[in-house]
């Protein structure tokens, strides 16, 4: 695991870690599928949505819409090339991307489980 993740788990409670930990586990997300979604799906955002980057993902999905709109007239080839392009270069970047996703869903984490123990004091 990520010693950044480690670290902001450390200063919970033994109860809190274990909840923590179930969350972190059933929420991470995977390099292997992030690279499956880049490669098969990536022109529709599908990595970037799995990632939690919708702002990113809905980008992919309008300019592959355009470049799909534009083949008539031959200048969405283009368009496909450059984003068959930053498809590939995301899912070679996956790991990164992957970790900084996670530790994301692990500060979400830690703050849902302070908020809540917030509530209970």
């Amino acid at each position: 695991m990520d010693p950044r993740i480690v670290d902001l788990a450390r200063p919970l409670s033994k109860e809190d870690r274990s909840k923590f930990q179930i969350q972190f586990t059933e929420r991470k997300r995977n390099s292997g599928l992030g690279i499956l979604f880049a490669l098969l799906l990536g022109g529709f955002g599908v990595h970037l949505f799995y990632l939690g980057d919708n702002k990113r993902g809905i980008w992919f999905l309008v300019g592959t819409a355009i470049s799909f709109a534009l083949w008539v007239a031959y200048i969405g080839i283009i368009g496909s090339i450059v984003i068959s392009i930053l498809c590939i270069r995301d899912a070679l970047e996956m790991d990164k991307l992957v970790s900084s996703a996670n530790l994301k869903i692990a500060i979400e984490i830690v703050q849902e489980i302070q908020s809540f123990n917030d509530l209970d004091s």
